[in-house]
């Protein structure tokens, strides 16, 4: 496995994340998201990052990145698209290996997006952070209780069943089908707009896990 598939270890396996956009709004994805992170169980540091707010659902807030007191693997994006580009330039000072980009509003919407979206990829490949999305709904590991994803309170069991979706509601489907027929969940991952990481860096990365044995995928396109 190259270093770069070497990265999403710092995504799927988290010692520590910095959640950019964090809420206490229950209608916005920076509560929802993070919420499930949460009620999930995951067991590592988490730093919710809001400039505006000194605690979220009991945990102390951080204005920025930089001023989070230890290191970060995983960066959550949920802030607007015109504010990730400046979040991620803290996150790569403070030396983030890993990122998960759920803001929408990138090359979907057009060519300003689309320059943004390369904006950002340069900026994390630079520096040697991986990015998945954006504009995707998340990730899971369920043997690692890690469920940064929008499914409301979806906290499947761990199994042998890797997914990858390029849309975050068939992937939702396609997992909830599964848990239905009393299958658990090795990884799973919504990857949008494959800005960075593609399906076939998922492929490769799921077919080394000595704990996944089947991977679905749902393809819309490839490049």
């Amino acid at each position: 496995m190259d270093g770069r598939l070497r990265g999403l270890d710092h995504a799927f396996n988290p010692r520590s994340i910095a959640f950019i956009g964090a809420s206490e709004n229950v209608r916005k994805w920076g509560f929802l998201i993070l919420n499930n992170i949460i009620t999930g169980g995951y067991g590592g540091a988490l730093y919710p990052i809001n400039p505006g707010r000194e605690t979220i659902l009991g945990l102390p807030v951080y204005a920025s990145v930089l001023d989070v007191p230890g290191d970060v693997d995983l960066a959550i994006f949920t802030v607007p698209a015109r504010m990730v580009l400046s979040a991620l330039d803290d996150c790569i000072a403070k030396g983030a290996k890993a990122g998960l980009v759920i803001t929408a509003g990138f090359k979907e919407l057009g060519a300003e997006g689309a320059e943004m979206e390369k904006e950002m990829v340069r900026k994390a490949r630079d520096a040697g952070m991986v990015l998945i999305g954006p504009n995707c709904q998340g990730i899971c590991c369920p043997r690692n209780r890690l469920y940064p994803w929008m499914p409301i309170l979806f906290h499947p069991a761990p199994g042998k069943v890797a997914f990858v979706a390029q849309s975050g509601n068939i992937l939702n489907m396609l997992v909830e089908r599964t848990v239905s027929a009393g299958l658990g969940v090795s990884m799973a991952v919504s990857s949008g707009n494959e800005a960075d990481m593609e399906t076939e860096d998922f492929y490769s990365y799921f077919g080394d896990d000595p704990e996944t044995e089947v991977i679905v995928s749902y393809v819309e396109g490839v490049r």
